[in-house]
Formats: structure tokens, sequence, C-alpha cells
């Protein structure tokens, strides 16, 4: 899937039995003028996180990993001559399940979840999950999804629960009117296995 601002998108290359590793944001580069000078800072091919080859017009643009781009909750790796044209997302393909949970309080997000596994029977695999609101910007969850790999809903749920020195370190919490650090922290948790039980169940939407 592309999202963005160009007229000839060029969308990832079809890859359905693959996992959708990365998301990727396009940058184009702008002369002194501000004029668009279709070029970015990588060469015609470039490659994704799990080697898929992405299909890119010749110097069209600069592909930057999405987690790289986002540096914290006001900052982004965008230089002065560059411009945001592109987010590109590869949609999840069968038998991959998806859920998204958050919570909020005075209208505004306290923390949210997102969750994605291939399910078979019932253990997951090819677990994906990331948290934010909590800190300076979202994090994926790379161990914590690494110990969830294989496991039950009902065994990643207890491991979920364990995981509560990962997760303050991973997401850095602050307390605010909000709730405490330490609430977040804990609430992470309880929504993080409550997505992998409606992947499991099938209840995507939460």
């Amino acid at each position: 899937q592309v999202v963005g601002l160009a007229d000839e998108p060029h969308p990832l290359v079809d890859a359905v039995d693959r996992p959708p590793e990365a998301v990727h944001v396009a940058l184009r580069r702008l002369d002194e003028a501000g004029h668009d000078l279709q070029e970015g800072r990588l060469p015609a091919a470039a490659r994704a996180d799990d080697g898929d080859e992405l299909a890119l017009a010749d110097g069209e643009v600069d592909l930057v990993d999405l987690e790289a781009f986002v540096r914290s909750m006001y900052e982004v790796d965008l230089a002065p001559d560059e411009i945001l044209v592109e987010i590109r997302v590869r949609p999840l393909p069968a038998p991959w399940r998806h859920a998204y949970l958050r919570f909020e309080q005075l209208y505004r997000p306290t923390l949210n979840v997102a969750a994605a596994a291939a399910a078979a029977g019932e253990r997951l695999e090819r677990v994906r999950l990331a948290v934010g609101c909590v800190g300076p910007k979202a994090r994926r969850l790379r161990a914590l999804e690494a110990e969830v790999q294989g496991s039950t809903c009902a065994d990643a749920a207890r491991i979920v629960a364990g995981s509560g020195t990962y997760l303050t370190e991973q997401l850095e919490p602050a307390s605010d009117l909000l709730g405490s650090a330490e609430f977040k922290v804990h609430l992470a948790a309880v929504l993080l296995s409550r997505a992998l039980r409606n992947i499991a169940t099938g209840s995507e939407a939460g």
C-alpha cells in the first residue's frame, strides 16, 4: 500500500509469501528555490530488511525505514532540502492477522498497541508487537516478539505479563496527568496480551 503525494506511486514488489517487515518513508530532494529535484539519497533499487526489492523509478526517491525516520515525538530524520512524498506499507498476507488497541483519558491517547501474527492452530507464529504514546516514540518490541514466537495464547499472556522490566527499558515511559510510568507499563502488558488473544481467536477489531 502506498500513501502519499506521488502522481505515479511505485508500490512494493508483491511477495505475499513473505512477512511484511518494514514500513518505508519516501523522500525527495528540493533545490534552493524549493523545486522538486526528483531524486533521493539512494540508488534506483533499495532493499527492505527482509531482502525484498522495492520497485522504484531511477533516482526517484530515498527510502528510509520508518523506525529510523521517527526520532522522537517531535523530531524526524528529514533534511532541510527534503520533503516526504510517500509512506509505503506492505499489506498483511494470509494467514496473518492483526489487532490494534488503545486506551485514552480526557480525549487524549494514553497508550496504544499493535500486534500482528500468523496463527498456526493454537500457536502464534511470526509475531510483531509495537507500543506507542508511552514514551518519546512508538517502539517495536523485537526481543518480546522472539520470546512469544510459537507459544499458545495463554503462554504468550504469561510471557508478556512478566516483561515489565523490558517494557520499561524499551518504552521509556513518562509519568504525567494521564498516568504514572508504572501504570502505563502495566497497561501496555495488558493490552499486548489482549491483542494477541484477539488475533488467536480471530476477533481482530478488539
